[in-house]
């Protein structure tokens, strides 16, 4: 008896290893990505190969689930998972839960997706914005990062419906951007990050890249490996490939949240250098600009921002803004107005501050720009330029993040900017008004 209580004993730590071990397998997520009216998708990350299902159920319904196809993770993809669950009800939220080799994840968090309403309703949502996420290494626990990184729990505990992430939103080292493989230990590494898992699982997430998510520093449109940065980028996030500007593997890409369209421009795939002294250097490209007028063009929302990684509108050509190419910039602006859309607002990144830039137009209502950055990379130190369209009192030098709201109804329907600090206090706020910008 003694014996066979020893060996069942054995037995039940065994098992209990096991399923430990199988918990450890989870490296970074599950992360929401794109929402549609019908159907989702979801990212996580293994530490290793292994096969991973969704358990899912409208989350005011518990007596009935079903069951994503199982996948199987590889190395060359970075053991990352991508489900695409698709013939969901519109305008539901939806619980689920994750298995890696059949073994039920146990998580801090309950998971939540939700997907779009058939049509637009006038209910309040609101998003979190930000640029430049360094991610230290090797030491991600020193005292200093561990204070930094505390920034995604102050975005998750205001509980945004999504995030936008603007660019920067991983640091290449000049060592990682020779190799596939030095690229994907970046990614794989600052996704797993224990201080932004909570972010990751409890909103959707959309993104655009900048300069250093796509190469080197200040990198253009001669990167030898963008190819490889252009996979690496759709390895880790979840944009519905199905809006995407079709042209030298863009990533520009659109997406709807409700009564809002977001439409994520690429300013590095056709990007001349910033110093190049041609009169006609591009930075979006002709193409880009035709396509992103002509969906803009075609919108129904109420809001549509525009997004980009380095400012769109501050006159001053200093770093890498849009100004510095002055006659595509020229030309961009005049296609925006000519347009005559409504309702355009515009989101930036980069420049290690955040500020909102207002650009009046003639005959016409004004442009506003939210630039935020940055989220846990240095604080701009030198001169921060001299935009003369800077809206006073906006201009935030300490790392920060952005929370936008979509409120009120008819003409009184409103856009809400309010930036925060890294622990969560209000830094200034800006209401604008749908009838302000139509």
């Amino acid at each position: 008896m003694k014996a066979f209580i020893a060996n069942l004993f054995i037995l039940l730590l065994s098992l209990s290893s096991m399923v430990f071990a199988q918990n450890g397998l989870l490296h970074s997520g599950p992360m929401p990505g794109f929402s549609g009216k019908n159907h989702v998708l979801i990212w996580l990350q293994t530490k290793e190969p292994a096969t991973a299902y969704l358990k899912y159920w409208i989350s005011k319904n518990t007596a009935g689930y079903l069951l994503s196809p199982e996948i199987v993770s590889d190395k060359e993809s970075g053991n990352t998972f991508h489900f695409d669950i698709r013939n969901l009800k519109s305008g539901e939220r939806y619980q689920y839960e994750v298995y890696i080799n059949n073994i039920r994840q146990e998580l801090e968090e309950p998971l939540y997706f939700r997907t779009q309403f058939d049509s637009a309703v006038s209910e309040e949502f609101s998003f979190a914005t930000g640029s430049c996420a360094y991610t230290k290494e090797p030491d991600t626990e020193s005292e200093e990062y561990r204070g930094i990184y505390n920034i995604y729990n102050s975005i998750a505990d205001l509980k945004p419906d999504f995030m936008l992430w603007l660019g920067d939103n991983v640091y290449f080292e000049n060592t990682d951007i020779a190799s596939k493989q030095g690229m994907l230990h970046r990614y794989t590494f600052s996704r797993g990050n224990p201080y932004l898992q909570k972010l990751l699982r409890t909103s959707h997430h959309y993104a655009i890249w900048d300069d250093h998510d796509f190469g080197p520093n200040d990198a253009d449109s001669s990167f030898k490996n963008k190819a490889i940065s252009n996979e690496m980028f759709n390895l880790f996030w979840c944009n519905n490939d199905l809006t995407r500007f079709n042209r030298n593997n863009s990533i520009a890409n659109i997406f709807s949240w409700n009564d809002a369209d977001f439409f994520l421009l690429d300013d590095r795939t056709f990007r001349a250098p910033a110093k190049s002294a041609r009169a006609n250097k591009q930075l979006l490209g002709k193409e880009q600009i035709e396509w992103l007028i002509k969906e803009l063009k075609g919108s129904k929302a109420s809001f549509k921002f525009i997004a980009m990684g380095g400012q769109m509108l501050n006159p001053d050509k200093v770093f890498e803004n849009y100004s510095r190419y002055k006659k595509e910039w020229k030309y961009f602006l005049s296609e925006l107005d000519k347009s005559g859309v409504g309702g355009v607002i515009l989101l930036t990144g980069d420049r290690h501050f955040s500020e909102v830039t207002m650009m009046p137009r003639e005959n016409n209502y004004p442009l506003y720009e939210l630039t935020s950055s940055p989220l846990t990379s240095s604080i701009a130190k030198r001169e921060m330029g001299h935009n003369k369209l800077r809206i006073e009192g906006s201009l935030t030098a300490e790392r920060n993040f952005s929370i936008i709201t979509i409120g009120g109804e008819g003409e009184k329907r409103f856009v809400n900017m309010i930036s925060y600090s890294n622990s969560g206090k209000p830094l200034w706020e800006r209401k604008i008004y749908k009838s302000e910008i139509y």
